[in-house]
């Protein structure tokens, strides 16, 4: 027999934890959101004028579309040889964290 206690203790979680689970998508951001965020930041790097040919260019272009489609979070570096850059990077599909690029100076690369 199910002790009424514990049958509370358990609708309570549940509940607690639905709530939680609509807090969670509600902040998440709409893949048009994301498309729009993540070309802003495509135009910036292009008006740069870096080559679109660029193997690490290209790769980065694959992970904003990676990110456009399924929305998972991904961050990290990738090195621009020969231009003693590498482009920092954290794509968050909420909305209260912004998308962040940076292109920054590293002189080993």
């Amino acid at each position: 027999m199910v002790n009424k206690r514990s049958k509370e203790y358990r609708d309570k979680r549940a509940a607690k934890r639905a709530m939680k689970e609509a807090r969670k998508k509600a902040n998440q951001m709409s893949k048009e959101e994301r498309e729009t965020e993540i070309n802003k930041v495509k135009v910036q790097l292009l008006s740069i004028g870096f080559a679109t040919d660029d193997e690490n260019i290209v790769k980065f272009i694959k992970i904003c579309d990676e990110f456009i489609e399924h929305g998972e979070y991904i961050d990290g570096k990738i090195p621009l040889e020969g231009y003693k850059r590498e482009i920092q990077y954290r794509f968050s599909n909420n909305r209260t964290h912004q998308i962040f690029v940076n292109l920054a100076y590293n002189p080993k690369v």
